[in-house]
Parts: structure tokens; C-alpha cells; sequence
């Protein structure tokens, strides 16, 4: 009887870890140390965009960026001993996406593998540059500007400001800004 009853835990673990695996809403997948498919949930395959089936005849490298092979790579097998958070570009239809993937060094069915956990964070990286952007074009604005200009808090205090020279000023800096 106990044997049985083993089995049925088994099963049961099997079938429960299976079940995270596939309705997890984050990408999931699990290569083999060659690079290679092995198994991926659906949440990964719409991240690249590619049928499960055509997937696990796929390699990591299919989806890298033009000239970040060797660079990527690297990290990522030094990784793949270790375990450790990267995050990792994928070119998708022309595209850069990025995953910030969490990668465990595992057995599976017997093989040396390793589990990535990804979170989409490709919003997150554009919005970012667009920031940069942003705070590179007003500085480049606010130093063009030959009139004394200051920028304030929500609170009303100084925190930047701009002068062709700080001789203009009445106070030195240090005296009004936060």
C-alpha cells in the first residue's frame, strides 16, 4: 500500500508543478546547457512569438540582437552554473524585448538544464531611455538659455538652477538649494 501511495504523491506533485508551470502568467522556460528549447509555457511563446511546437527546435540564439552575442552570453552561461537575475534582450519580429530572467541551474528528465523565470520589463526599459531623453533635451535647453533660471520643488524650495554666470547671483548656490 505504501508504495501506491507514493506513486500518488508523486503523480500529484507532477501534476500540480506542472500546472504552475504552464498557467503562470510570467514567461517560463527551460533550456538545455547547448542553448536548446526544451520546454516553455505559453507565456513565453507569446513573448517570442513562436508556436510551442516550432520553439523547442529553437536555440537561445535565434533570438539574440545583432552584435551582443558575446557579450550576453558570456554572463549567462556563468550564470547558468550559478543562478542569478540578468536581464536578457530578445529580438522579436525586429524588435528589442527584454526579459528580466531568473535562471536555476536544474535536472530535467535526467539532463543538465536551466529553469528561466522571466518578467517582461520591455515598458519599463523604453520609458526609461525616453526619461533620459527627456532630461538630457531640457538640461541642453535650460543651459542654452543665457537667462538666470531656477527650478523648484512641488514644496517650493530650490533645487537647480541655471546662470551664465553664478556671479549673477545674489546668494551662492549652496545658500538656496536642497
Amino acid at each position: 500500500m505504501e508504495n501506491n501511495e507514493d506513486e500518488y504523491v508523486a503523480g500529484d506533485n507532477a501534476r500540480f508543478y506542472e500546472a504552475l508551470f504552464q498557467n503562470n502568467l510570467n514567461p517560463i522556460a527551460v533550456i538545455d546547457i547547448q542553448g536548446n528549447y526544451i520546454k516553455a509555457n505559453d507565456a513565453f511563446c507569446k513573448f517570442v512569438n513562436v508556436q510551442p511546437q516550432d520553439l523547442l527546435k529553437m536555440n537561445i540564439r535565434n533570438f539574440l540582437p545583432p552584435n551582443q552575442e558575446s557579450v550576453d552570453l558570456e554572463e549567462h552561461f556563468r550564470l547558468w552554473e550559478i543562478g542569478g537575475t540578468i536581464e536578457t534582450p530578445y529580438l522579436v519580429n525586429d524588435e528589442i524585448k527584454t526579459l528580466e530572467l531568473t535562471l536555476t541551474p536544474i535536472k530535467y528528465r535526467g539532463i543538465k538544464c536551466v529553469l528561466g523565470v522571466g518578467r517582461d520589463i520591455t515598458l519599463q526599459k523604453k520609458a526609461y531611455k525616453n526619461l533620459q531623453k527627456s532630461e538630457a533635451r531640457n538640461e541642453s535647453i535650460n543651459k542654452a538659455l543665457p537667462d538666470l533660471i531656477f527650478e523648484m520643488d512641488a514644496k517650493g524650495n530650490f533645487i537647480d538652477y541655471n546662470a551664465p554666470d553664478d556671479n549673477d547671483l545674489l546668494f551662492s548656490p549652496n545658500a538656496f538649494l536642497n
